[in-house]
Formats: structure tokens, C-alpha cells, sequence
């Protein structure tokens, strides 16, 4: 017989694993609301769960009662989530469903193992709060499973055996440890017991951390990536700022000398001979050759674009990659720069990496930017060996080809959804085509 004091703390500690294994279920399917809602109301739901929760394991009702509790206590935990109150129903009904048959098939699989009737497992204390924890563990493993799947499928990367080995390690290791600290708990006297209990403390709050620290890790590599975008973002714009620093400043000295020049070149017009014609000549030839010297390319008289394909286009220039340009866009057209940058920059930025790092032997990018009714239609390609899987519309990235198309891909995907636009990806005669179709983002200045 284990003590009420004991039972109390590893129920309570029982608690806090479902609530936190509820709260990563609702966020697979709701979004929280608003940061700006008040904080207060989700302290008191989550004291209200972990409180009422908590007591049920001492209630001694029917079954029906605190099922029917449960649901409850995961609509109130519902609160601090935006959704349809039938949306919020069919969440409550299937989580609820999994926990109970999750809870006989642990039941039932931990009473075949022990060779004991499940009945006797319920009636004995220290059986019911392990059974209980394995349940519970079982669910966080389910639940943990079905999160990292779907953030594969959102990255369009595939879902591996490795990868939910990482999810499982922790908790199957400690449903072996507790399994032992059981049999272990037959041969401990009274005054000990808390070195099981204390144990048991340890294992569900080492999986709580790992699994807390699991997913801080990921939001930090994506803050990350975030971070690394805006970073090309700044360098561009400092890159921008340059450029045009650089072209005012040769403004001002075209501008100071072109007085100089006229007057040379009227004089020299005015002696009407030869030798003055000839030196006519060649001065507005070396005029010229000083303009078209110039690496800034005009591949469109559209400004803001052919900013950004200067910018893009100079590292594959650096890195003796051919372009071929074409643009089709009227000068007066106004396309949000940022659309623009996150396109073009992420497209251009995975050809160039990808052919330095291939054995292809042409190495070519082109371009093709058109516009249609205020749509615009980007058309991105580069010569491509080998084969990709595809999901979801994405090349599927492994860890033998990161490097290609990978994140930078899923930016564009995310950005063209956020546009309500059209992305094709393909792969045809070792060509590798990006298509893109944005509705009504050109407009007029």
C-alpha cells in the first residue's frame, strides 16, 4: 500500500504530463489566439485542468463521470485557442477516445506482461500510478510523433525511422525504468517507498524536459533561418544603397565635367576641318565606352527590378555562371520589392549553390519575367542531374541533397500561399524549373 502523500504527488505530477501532452495535441489542429488576450484566464484554466485533474484520480466514480470530466476540462483548456466551437467538439471527442483506448491497450498489454488480471493492476496502488504514467508517456510519444510528421510535411522533407527514433528513445527508455523500479517496488520496505516515488518523480519530469528542450531547439534553428533571411535582406539594401550612393556620385561627376565637354566638342565643331571632326569623334566614343564600362547591367527599364536582378545576378557573374535574362514588364509598373527579393533571391541563391556544387556541365541560369493582366509570371531554370522526390509540390530534401532547393524553397512556397498564388516545381530534360504566378501584383504607379 503506497502512502496518500505519495500517491497525491505522482498524480499530481501525472496531471502535468497530460497537460502538457494537451496542449501539443491542440496546437497540431488550433492556432492560440492573440498575444494581446489576457494572460490571467490562461493561468486559471491551466490551474483549473491541473486542479480538477488531479482530483479525479482520487474520485471514485463511474467511469462515464470522469470521461464526461475530461472532456470538460479539454474544452476549458480549449479557451486560450481561436476555432469553431464544431471544430473544438471533433477535437475533444477524438482526443478523448485515444486517451481511454490508449489507456485499455496499456492496461491490457502491462496485465499480458505481468501475467496478473487487470483487475488486480487497478486495485493495487503502486501498479495503477505506473500504468498510469505509461498511458501517459505512450500519448506524449503519439502526440510528439504526429508533430514532428507534420512539420516534415510542411518543410516537405521526408519522415524517417531515425527521425522518430529521436521522439521515442526517451520514453520508451523510461517505461523500461519504470517498469523495473515495479518490480523493484515489491522487495521495498514502507519507509522507503519514497525512493521509488522519487525515482518515478525523475523520469516524468526528465521526459518533460527533453521534450521542452526538443522543441525550443527547433524553434531556435527556425528563428534562425529567419535571421539568416533577413540578413540577406540587410545586405541587399546596403548593397542598394551603395549602388546608388555610387551612381549619384558619378551623376555629379558627369554633370561637373559634361560643361567642359560640350564646350570642346562645340569648339571643335566650329573649326569645321578634318583633325577636329576625327577628335569629335573619338571623344564621344570614349564618352561612351566610360558609360557602357559600367557593370550595372539594364535588363529592364523597370528600376526597382533590375536593381534586384543586378544585385542577385553580380554572384553568378563572381562565380562565371551564364545568364540569360528576359523581362517583359512595363517601366511604369509598381511590384512590392519584398515579393520581388524573396522569389527571385531564394531561386537565384539555390541555382548558383547548386551549380557550384555539381558536375553539371553547363552552368546556366535563366530568367523569365513577364507580366499579364497585372499578373506576374516568373520563370526560373538551371540544368539538373540526377532525380528528386517530390511531396506537396516540394522536392523532398535529405541529408545527402540539403543543400538543394531545400529551405529556401519552402520560403517561396509559404510566401506564393500567402499571395494566393500558383508554384509549380519540375524536372524535365535534366531542367530544373521554377514557376510562379502571382494575381494582381503588378500595379500601376
Amino acid at each position: 500500500m503506497l502512502a496518500v502523500e505519495f500517491q497525491v504527488v505522482l498524480y499530481m505530477a501525472i496531471n502535468l504530463l497530460s497537460l502538457y501532452t494537451l496542449n501539443n495535441a491542440i496546437s497540431l489542429f488550433l492556432k492560440r489566439k492573440a498575444v494581446n488576450s489576457k494572460s490571467g484566464i490562461k493561468v486559471v484554466v491551466y490551474i483549473l485542468y491541473f486542479v480538477i485533474g488531479t482530483i479525479t484520480y482520487f474520485w471514485q466514480v463511474s467511469p462515464i463521470t470522469n470521461i464526461l470530466t475530461q472532456v470538460l476540462l479539454t474544452f476549458v483548456i480549449m479557451i486560450p485557442y481561436s476555432g469553431s466551437f464544431g471544430n473544438k467538439l471533433v477535437i475533444v471527442c477524438s482526443y478523448t477516445t485515444g486517451v481511454v483506448l490508449l489507456e485499455l491497450i496499456v492496461g491490457i498489454t502491462y496485465s499480458i506482461h505481468l501475467k496478473t488480471p487487470l483487475s488486480q493492476i487497478v486495485n493495487d496502488d503502486i501498479s495503477k500510478i505506473i500504468g498510469s504514467l505509461m498511458a501517459g508517456l505512450a500519448l506524449l510519444l503519439v502526440v510528439k510523433t504526429l508533430q514532428l510528421y507534420q512539420r516534415k510535411k510542411e518543410a516537405s522533407e521526408r519522415f524517417c525511422f531515425f527521425d522518430s527514433l529521436q521522439v521515442a528513445i526517451i520514453p520508451v527508455c523510461s517505461i523500461f525504468i519504470m517498469h523495473t523500479l515495479k518490480e523493484l517496488s515489491k522487495y521495498v520496505v514502507s519507509n522507503v517507498q519514497w525512493l521509488v516515488v522519487a525515482a518515478l518523480l525523475c523520469v516524468v519530469f526528465i521526459n518533460l524536459l527533453f521534450y521542452f528542450l526538443f522543441d525550443r531547439l527547433r524553434k531556435i534553428e527556425k528563428l534562425k533561418y529567419e535571421n539568416e533571411l533577413l540578413k540577406n535582406q540587410s545586405e541587399y539594401y546596403i548593397e542598394l544603397e551603395k549602388q546608388i550612393n555610387l551612381t549619384f556620385e558619378k551623376i555629379r561627376t558627369i554633370k561637373h565635367d559634361l560643361k567642359h565637354n560640350l564646350v570642346y566638342l562645340k569648339a571643335k565643331l566650329q573649326e569645321q576641318t578634318e583633325d577636329s571632326l576625327s577628335e569629335v569623334e573619338n571623344k564621344i566614343d570614349l564618352l561612351i565606352g566610360e558609360v557602357l564600362s559600367d557593370n550595372i547591367k539594364l535588363y529592364t527599364k523597370n528600376q526597382k527590378l533590375n536593381r534586384i536582378l543586378n544585385y542577385k545576378l553580380f554572384s553568378a557573374d563572381k562565380e562565371n555562371i551564364n545568364t540569360e535574362v528576359k523581362v517583359s514588364i512595363r517601366e511604369n509598373a509598381s511590384i512590392d520589392e519584398s515579393s520581388l527579393y524573396i522569389i527571385l533571391g531564394n531561386a537565384i541563391d539555390n541555382a548558383i549553390e547548386y551549380l557550384n556544387n555539381s558536375a553539371s556541365l553547363e552552368k546556366k541560369i535563366a530568367i523569365r519575367i513577364l507580366e499579364d493582366n497585372n499578373n506576374l509570371i516568373l520563370k526560373i531554370q538551371n540544368p539538373f542531374i540526377g532525380y528528386l522526390d517530390f511531396k506537396n509540390g516540394l522536392p523532398l530534401t535529405t541529408k545527402q541533397n540539403r543543400t538543394m532547393h531545400g529551405i529556401g524553397l519552402q520560403s517561396i512556397k509559404k510566401f506564393v500561399q500567402d499571395k494566393n498564388g500558383y508554384l509549380k516545381i519540375s524536372i524535365l530534360n535534366n531542367i530544373f524549373s521554377l514557376e510562379i504566378l502571382l494575381y494582381d501584383e503588378i500595379k500601376n504607379k
